[in-house]
């Protein structure tokens, strides 16, 4: 192919591509015209006030319910991890004599919770440790 050959070849692909951009512009303008709404974006929307959650109806699942069960609901739902206990344990440091702390450990694993079980039984058997401790 000639040089003459390869410019007119360019020159045709570029109106081409030219055409097809601009038949590409006239199509978007007319649905644009088409769409009786206009867009909004999102971050447009007005704040929720504290007032608002309460005028609404509040659901789980098809039941509704009142604002009170709904808020308890959505505390739940937004708790993670692990549930507290009812009882939960401090940590501390104590300092125990060598021998001591190796018995305890060689006792396998759970030694800190035989360790707190066996300090609760000698205060409750001394009468210093009142309430049952329930497991």
């Amino acid at each position: 192919m000639s040089l003459a050959g390869v410019i007119y070849w360019v020159h045709n692909k570029l109106m081409q591509l030219e055409f097809d951009s601009t038949k590409r512009d006239k199509t978007l303008k007319a649905k644009n015209k088409r769409i009786s709404t206009p867009w909004v974006d999102p971050d447009d929307a007005p704040d929720l006030s504290q007032a608002d959650p309460a005028s609404g109806v509040w659901r789980i699942g098809q039941r509704g319910v009142d604002h009170q069960q709904g808020l308890e609901a959505m505390a739940a739902v937004s708790r993670r991890g692990r549930p507290k206990a009812a009882m939960t344990k401090q940590p501390v440091k104590l300092r125990l004599d060598a021998d001591v702390l190796a018995a305890l450990r060689d006792s396998g694993e759970g030694w800190q919770t035989r360790t707190n079980d066996m300090l609760r039984a000698s205060l409750q058997l001394a009468g210093l440790l009142k309430n049952r401790h329930l497991p």
